[in-house]
């Protein structure tokens, strides 16, 4: 439960999409990490959800920031999933603004996967930070602990890696509010 409402209702307005026709080119999209071409509604409502179920799971276990191999296909099948089934959405009426809301901010969370080396360093410089957070003694004597050097030692690089995650958002945010003007203008 996320403010008041069940995630299996947000996910499960994708769902009327299902009675759409099931191709994909010809290909499967069975198996993570198979290739994908989400071209129907149906194919990219499937992708979208698994994306989504993935990122609430992550969410609810305090996954942060997530490995590139745990989605479910690539951010590339991800971002191509999600622009056909918000124009299915909105062409069928079924994008109310609280769907559209909480994809746009599932859409902008692909840029907090990353690939194993940056999400490790990433988990591990926000752990020792806890720690020092954690740490009672006064500032100077937290200087000789470990967490102390392992912060001060990847500060740049993790500051460097954020810079990228907060860009990546903005482009995709861009993306997605680029895709919801559209529909805005062009209601079904």
């Amino acid at each position: 439960m996320e403010n008041g409402k069940d995630r299996s209702d947000r996910t499960s307005l994708l769902l009327p999409l299902p009675s759409l026709p099931n191709s994909c080119s010809g290909r499967s999209d069975e198996g993570v990490g198979s290739h994908v071409d989400p071209v129907t509604p149906y194919d990219a409502q499937r992708v979208v959800a698994a994306y989504l179920q993935l990122v609430e799971d992550h969410a609810a276990a305090g996954v942060y920031p997530g490995a590139l191999r745990d989605l479910p296909h690539s951010k590339e099948t991800i971002r191509g999933a999600f622009r056909v089934a918000t124009r299915a959405l909105a062409e069928t009426g079924q994008l109310t603004p609280d769907l559209r809301d909480y994809l746009e901010i599932a859409y902008v969370s692909l840029a907090d996967y990353l690939d194993d080396e940056g999400a490790a360093l990433l988990r591990e410089y926000g752990r020792a930070g806890q720690e020092l957070a954690a740490d009672t003694r006064r500032p100077r004597e937290k200087t000789g602990t470990d967490a102390w050097r392992r912060v001060s030692e990847q500060s740049r690089l993790a500051g460097q890696i954020a810079r990228a995650i907060s860009d990546e958002a903005e482009a995709l945010r861009g993306e997605f509010r680029s895709w919801r003007e559209t529909a805005d203008r062009h209601p079904a």
